[in-house]
């Protein structure tokens, strides 16, 4: 191999590491950014079944109970809690 490949050689693989390496900083920058808390609508109604017919799921608007029929009721929901 003469003088000007090997050196050619070398310039392409301190590019292509050069290359991965922004890659992989680039990518762990990007996965340390915090993103906003969630923060759930204050003024939602829920609606359920006072039978809990279907456990614990809610409706947003009123209605009906698909199962046994009775009214949903307006119920009182804690959007700091996990659900």
């Amino acid at each position: 191999m003469s003088r000007s490949k090997i050196v050619q050689s070398k310039i392409n693989q301190s590019t292509i590491s050069l290359f991965a390496l922004i890659v992989v900083v680039a990518s762990l920058v990007s996965c340390m950014q915090e993103s906003p808390p969630e923060t759930p609508p204050q003024n939602v109604q829920h609606y359920a079944c006072p039978m809990e017919c279907e456990g614990s799921k809610t409706y947003l608007v009123p209605g009906s109970c698909p199962i046994c029929k009775m009214d949903l009721e307006l119920v009182e929901r804690d959007f700091n809690s996990k659900i």
